[in-house]
This record gives structure tokens, C-alpha cells and sequence, in this order.
């Protein structure tokens, strides 16, 4: 899921530098180690209210 929406953004801003590319995959690289480690504890506890809550605070970290 991360990678195919890392893609979808490197299509639509063909025009980054290698140093923003780096940046790019940076942010990807951690936002998904972090997605695992949150869905994992998740699964682990079954805590299952808590995922939308979780997964959206991520991924708005992300994005801004």
C-alpha cells in the first residue's frame, strides 16, 4: 500500500530533485516501518477500535 501510493506521487511530481526524491523516501521508509509497528501492536492487543484513530494520526503526520 505504501510503496503503490510512493509511486502515484513520484508520477504526479516527475520534476523532484534526487535530494527531494531522497527526502521522499525517507518519509515513506519511516511512515511505513511505523504503519507495521502500530498495525502489529494492534493485532497484538486487539485493540481494534483504535486503528482509524491511529492509522489517521500517521498518516496526517505524513502528509504534512
Amino acid at each position: 500500500m505504501v510503496a503503490r501510493e510512493k509511486l502515484n506521487v513520484y508520477e504526479k511530481l516527475s520534476n523532484l530533485s534526487a535530494n527531494q526524491k531522497t527526502l521522499m523516501d525517507g518519509i515513506y521508509d519511516e511512515f511505513a516501518q511505523t504503519y507495521k509497528e502500530t498495525f502489529d501492536e494492534i493485532r497484538r492487543t486487539r485493540n481494534w477500535s483504535k486503528i482509524g484513530e491511529q492509522i489517521g494520526a500517521l498518516t496526517t503526520e505524513k502528509n504534512s
